[in-house]
């Protein structure tokens, strides 16, 4: 909600947001890279709402003008947060059933750019990594590397990430103790 607000500024967000993707798409112009913060910050919250209300009509109905969003952000600056409309883009592509447009290969070419923008600074660009794009291709080695790299690297490498990436590897270790349960061959 708040995000929505401190977007609203060129107009109504949310209205527009619900407007149909073209229309929302054309309202997007407004925004300029000055409005990326704002914009990232609304978008990955926003998404983070829709992936917690999959059962939800209205989340649902959200998905067009949150990928409008998200190409918007990529096309203001690819670099901001340390890649993070790459890192955003590779874990909704990921995460998305292929039927609804998940994509794996454009995914990690997303995390790839992500990680060549510094997002490799992250530590939860890397659990995202492992959590989404290694279990979705069923490569449990691949999987286990990445936490485990999560898990020996130190978190206060770059000082303002340390909260962060003490956070990071905090699921790297859940999610490594998952592991069993994320990879057992079906009967």
């Amino acid at each position: 909600r708040y995000g929505f607000e401190a977007l609203s500024k060129q107009g109504d967000f949310r209205k527009a947001a619900s407007s149909g993707r073209e229309e929302f798409t054309k309202f997007l112009e407004r925004y300029s890279a000055r409005d990326v913060p704002n914009l990232f910050w609304t978008t990955t919250a926003w998404a983070g709402w829709i992936a917690a209300s999959t059962g939800s009509v209205e989340s649902m109905a959200d998905l067009p003008a949150l990928e409008a969003t998200m190409e918007r952000i990529l096309a203001l600056d690819e670099t901001f947060y340390h890649g993070g409309p790459h890192l955003l883009q590779a874990v909704y592509l990921a995460a998305k059933p292929n039927i609804m447009g998940g994509d794996l290969a454009r995914a990690k070419r997303h995390f790839d750019r992500a990680f060549a923008l510094g997002s490799d600074r992250l530590l939860m660009a890397k659990v995202y990594f492992a959590q989404y794009y290694a279990r979705g291709m069923k490569d449990r080695a691949l999987y286990e590397r990445t936490l485990r790299d999560v898990l020996a690297a130190p978190v206060d490498a770059v000082p303002e990430l340390t909260l962060a990436n003490t956070i990071a590897r905090e699921k790297a270790r859940k999610l490594l103790d998952r592991t069993e349960g994320y990879f057992e061959e079906p009967l």
